[in-house]
């Protein structure tokens, strides 16, 4: 009956034996992947940093192309050959009956004799 127990316990401890080199394996082979995962996180993290300076540096050249588009003759010293064509802006006022200046009837604002007289 010794045997017989000593047996079991060999076979439970080569069966235990077995898991243990599979769970070696598995565990040498996550180390491997989260060795991986790691260098691609740095190089992301790398591309990252470049693709946000990157941007940057394309935000000032659009502000400056921006600032540069909205210059003209009237506000830069280019000359006016160089505006291209302009929209022309029309008059939308209503003509009215009235008559250009001051309103008829209402008193003058020059200077009259009388206060001329009393300087």
């Amino acid at each position: 009956m010794a045997s017989n127990y000593s047996k079991g316990l060999y076979n439970d401890y080569e069966q235990l034996l077995a898991k243990y080199e599979l769970e070696k394996k598995a565990r040498q082979e996550d180390q491997k992947q989260i060795k991986s995962l790691v260098e691609t996180v740095k190089t992301l993290t790398k591309s990252l940093e470049e693709f946000k300076e990157l941007v940057e540096e394309l935000k000032a050249e659009i502000l400056r192309l921006k600032a540069n588009n909205k210059k003209d003759s009237s506000n830069s010293s280019k000359p006016s050959s160089t505006n291209g064509y302009k929209k022309v802006i029309t008059n939308t006022r209503q003509k009215t009956e009235n008559k250009k200046g001051k309103p008829v009837g209402s008193p003058s604002t020059n200077l009259s004799l009388e206060k001329l007289n009393k300087f």
